[in-house]
């Protein structure tokens, strides 16, 4: 195995806990521009509706700034639009905002169509949510001057956490609408509407019947074809696609459903449709035992009978809680591109990255950045579309750099693949001892000059180097029962690659002593205590148990140095003995303590019968109920009423017969059972009548 070294590459900020990198490379354009009039704080939703064709990009989405008039509830937010003219050389002049919706309550999230037959027919939609559970309704809008002026209803479902509607126009000017509805709250279920009308009217399209919960619809169409991606979720969420063939206006085929096998664990899901009929999905995938990960699915041959190949992961992305919130476009040269949130591992930012491929996903590009190199807390909601017909990309996000989110944009020509090395992914980190932590990647790039991989823990941060085509590395010396975390990125000449996921690792303690002092006290007839002093460095205890001393399992783990042990039988000797552990091992066994459980009072006997044998004698049977008796005592009586004790029997006895008894006289009879605890209850009372 090569030798590495371990290479002091950049010094620790004062005070700073974020590892220290730098920024991806920026794809060569003009800078970013803004697009929304002013900073908004709600309504931002998971989705933007672009689309961008004969150098105009036209844009929706939610806004309650101050810069958007005709809100009659400056409280929410409203479904806002503005165009842009992108030059040949990417100028951008980006026009007036116009307010779509002019509605109270939120307008949440956007997604926006133009009618191909008709560029100056648009069609938008949003949540509409109002703030009771399960009232929530699409709010939609159509336009037939381009924009400048709308018509806006509410009378199609929604959800509360099904994600945004979905709008799009097909090549016939057919206007389809997806949605999320959760009229019935844990039932949420894929809806699907067309209009030919230009989106004036809707009405419903059948699906096939299913009683599984669906989530976050995105809708893509192509040459004769719809398609809906969704989440599908019946034990675990999978990305599910319903597609259909379109022959014309209003001719729509049945749709078929199938889930993309190997997309466990999938959120957000969005889809586009190549050159070629192609479908693309790309999704978060948030494995409960796995690496998160932006991942994308091909289905080959569309609405043929192939179905979706295994996934290929784009990037490792942050943790549940930071959602990437992955897009994808493919342009007419049949180059997809997916735009994404980045994992926030610089300090105070977060940029939206790029990456594409141009083998449908087989294989990606190294990640660019799309924003301008400024500090935004956190950047959400990207988007990208292309231009119809060509390769230009368009791409928009929210963003924070000047206290709240306003949308901004960026056009791009030409896109290539950076110089840089395509970035690591999927790293895992084990510590083996208590000074090494192994890791372990996967290499994606086939001109990386080596690997730099960054330590944060024991309160500094150092950069170490490992060589080419290098997935393992073992890093050693470090402290004991110390947390590690890193990440891996590729490097070359021309510069850097974003990061693999962080992986953090704690090194392992050296095992602890064995505790001492184990003491057992009996605590009733099924319970004994146990305490014993505690061992340095110990993270736990294992408590064994033995009735002979000499065989010993396991029972129970303790975090205290102390355990009460139940369930054991009355009467019986226990034997008891711990040995310590925490992450480098286990101790040795502590001494051996035993202890005698209570012992309990017998069963009563029951089922006593008594048959006269003779003139002078009767025969007494009984049950046996009881495993710990010593005796039994039978007691009789010649009135039915007083007993006395005519006999004492040993343990396990069920019968006796009575002798030199009076003919013709009724005897009576009870048992009990008996030990040094006690007496138990009477049986039944049995009688029987000696002849004459």
């Amino acid at each position: 195995m090569p030798r590495f070294r371990a290479i002091v590459r950049r010094a620790l900020l004062a005070g700073a806990a974020a590892i220290l990198l730098v920024a991806p490379a920026r794809a060569a354009a003009a800078p970013d521009f803004a697009i929304s009039p002013g900073g908004t704080t709600r309504g931002l939703g998971q989705s933007l509706g672009l689309d961008f064709r004969s150098g105009i990009l036209r844009a929706a989405w939610g806004d309650d700034s101050a810069g958007l008039s005709g809100n009659p509830d400056p409280q929410s937010s409203e479904l806002a639009f503005a165009r842009a003219a992108v030059g040949a050389d990417g100028s951008v002049t980006v026009g007036g905002t116009v307010n779509a919706s002019r509605a109270p309550g939120n307008q949440a999230g956007a997604s926006l169509a133009v009618n191909p037959t008709n560029p100056q027919n648009l069609v938008a939609v949003s949540d509409g949510q109002e703030a009771t559970c399960c009232s929530g309704a699409t709010f939609r809008a159509w336009s037939f001057d381009g924009g400048t002026t709308w018509q806006g209803t509410t009378d199609l479902p929604s959800g509360i956490n099904g994600g945004g509607p979905q709008v799009a126009f097909d090549s016939f000017g057919n206007a389809f609408v997806a949605v999320i509805d959760q009229t019935v709250f844990d039932r949420p279920t894929l809806r699907v509407y067309l209009s030919v009308d230009g989106g004036v009217t809707f009405s419903e399209l059948p699906l096939p019947a299913s009683t599984e919960l669906d989530a976050a619809p995105a809708l893509a169409v192509g040459q004769g074809t719809v398609w809906v991606a969704f989440t599908r979720y019946d034990g675990v969420a999978l990305v599910a696609t319903a597609a259909a063939r379109v022959t014309g206006l209003g001719q729509v085929g049945p749709f078929t459903i199938q889930k993309a096998a190997g997309s466990g664990f999938a959120r957000l899901p969005d889809i586009s449709l190549g050159p070629n009929g192609e479908a693309l999905v790309v999704y978060e995938s948030r494995p409960v035992n796995g690496f998160d990960a932006v991942r994308a699915q091909l289905d080959a041959d569309g609405v043929g009978p192939g179905g979706f190949g295994p996934p290929s992961t784009v990037a490792n992305i942050a943790a549940y809680g930071s959602e990437a919130l992955p897009d994808v476009a493919y342009d007419a040269g049949g180059k997809a591109h997916v735009v994404y949130r980045d994992q926030e591992l610089r300090p105070s930012t977060q940029d939206v990255l790029l990456q594409f491929t141009d083998d449908d996903g087989v294989t990606w590009s190294a990640a660019q950045r799309v924003n301008d190199d400024v500090a935004s807390t956190t950047r959400r909601v990207p988007g990208v579309t292309t231009e119809v017909g060509g390769t230009r990309l368009a791409v928009a996000w929210f963003d924070e750099r000047d206290g709240s989110f306003r949308l901004r944009g960026r056009t791009l020509a030409g896109v290539q693949a950076p110089a840089t090395p395509v970035s690591p992914v999927d790293l895992a980190a084990v510590a083996v001892s208590q000074t090494r932590i192994d890791l372990a990647w996967v290499d994606r790039s086939g001109n990386e000059s080596g690997f730099e991989i960054t330590r944060t823990g024991g309160g500094s941060t150092r950069v170490l180097a490992a060589g080419a085509n290098i997935t393992t590395f073992s890093d050693t010396g470090l402290t004991e029962s110390t947390e590690y975390t890193y990440v891996v990125r590729a490097v070359n000449s021309a510069g850097a690659s974003t990061s693999t996921n962080q992986a953090v690792a704690k090194t392992l303690a050296t095992p602890p002593p064995a505790p001492t002092n184990l003491t057992a006290v009996g605590g009733g007839f099924s319970r004994i205590d146990l305490a014993w002093t505690a061992s340095a460095r110990a993270d736990g205890y294992h408590v064994f148990q033995s009735t002979d001393g000499a065989q010993f399992a396991q029972v129970t783990t303790s975090f205290t140095n102390s355990a009460m042990i139940f369930g054991l039988e009355p009467g019986v000797t226990y034997f008891f003995k711990v040995r310590a552990f925490n992450s480098g091992g286990i101790s040795g066994f502590s001494n051996v303590a035993s202890s005698t459980t209570q012992l309990a009072a017998p069963t009563a006997p029951s089922g006593l019968t008594a048959i006269a044998t003779s003139s002078s004698s009767i025969r007494l049977a009984w049950s046996d109920r009881s495993s710990n008796e010593d005796r039994f005592e039978v007691e009789e009586s010649r009135n039915g009423k007083s007993f006395r004790r005519v006999a004492s029997v040993n343990p396990n006895t069920t019968s006796l017969t009575r002798f030199g008894l009076r003919a013709g006289r009724t005897y009576s009879y009870r048992v009990r059972a008996c030990n040094s605890a006690g007496c138990s209850a009477y049986s039944n009372v049995a009688s029987a009548t000696t002849p004459r």
